[in-house]
């Protein structure tokens, strides 16, 4: 018989109603933060759209700033929890996965929020780098490091120039490249996911065909299981 205490208690109305009005904020949040901007977006605007009091907005989130920290961490969570990108192929060639792979990643962190809540994001870092925004972004770029890292690791990498590979190092440098190409896109309006994945292929095959043998690129495989 299971013992009272494993068994986790189901959340009451209020509580479901008060997650129900959060993630309704969070939606509308996000559209309004796309369509006009964060810094044109005002609490009275949000508090209309949701059709709450500014004062529950507040009590909520606290600033803009708080409401932003909670949509990028509640994205972050379900990419987490249900994303498939960094699960291991072999169904072509290396190359090819790794960029497939790096770009489906610029799709579901565009579903989290858009360009403009990212350079919001971006910018917020470069000026003020103590905040708990500035924090959280800089956790989630942490945490997109460990599971591209992760993702490597799951390979029997054989290296062009025979050394034993360094997943921690590869991953790195993959990321850099793939972070370089997703700071452009989200600065620039105009640009498309295709164009982006454009350069993607650009940047990450010929820099895939330095490092990796020819044999692996072609027809990668996945490290033993113990």
């Amino acid at each position: 018989m299971q013992q009272a205490a494993d068994m986790a208690p189901l959340p009451g109305l209020r509580d479901r109603k008060k997650a129900q009005r959060r993630a309704q904020i969070l939606r509308h949040a996000a559209r309004l933060f796309g369509q006009n901007g964060i810094d044109a977006t005002t609490m009275a605007e949000l508090a209309e759209a949701t059709q709450v009091s500014p004062p529950t907005l507040f009590n909520y989130f606290g600033t803009k700033d708080g409401i932003l920290i909670a949509m990028i961490a509640e994205g972050s969570r379900k990419f987490r929890e249900t994303d498939t990108a960094m699960d291991p192929r072999t169904d072509a060639g290396f190359a090819t996965i790794l960029t497939d792979m790096l770009g489906q990643v610029t799709a579901r962190t565009l579903e989290i929020a858009g360009k403009r809540v990212w350079r919001y994001a971006e910018a917020s870092v470069i000026r003020h780098p103590d905040t708990d925004l500035s924090r959280e972004y800089s956790a989630i770029n942490d945490q997109l490091v460990c599971s591209v890292v992760g993702f490597m690791a799951t390979y029997d990498l054989r290296l062009r120039c025979r050394d034993d590979p360094d997943p921690a190092q590869l991953g790195r440098l993959f990321f850099d490249v793939w972070n370089a190409a997703f700071l452009e896109l989200i600065r620039d309006p105009e640009a498309t996911l295709d164009q982006h994945q454009a350069v993607l292929e650009a940047r990450i095959k010929p820099l895939a065909r330095q490092i990796f043998e020819d044999g692996f690129l072609a027809a990668p495989t996945l490290k033993q299981s113990c």
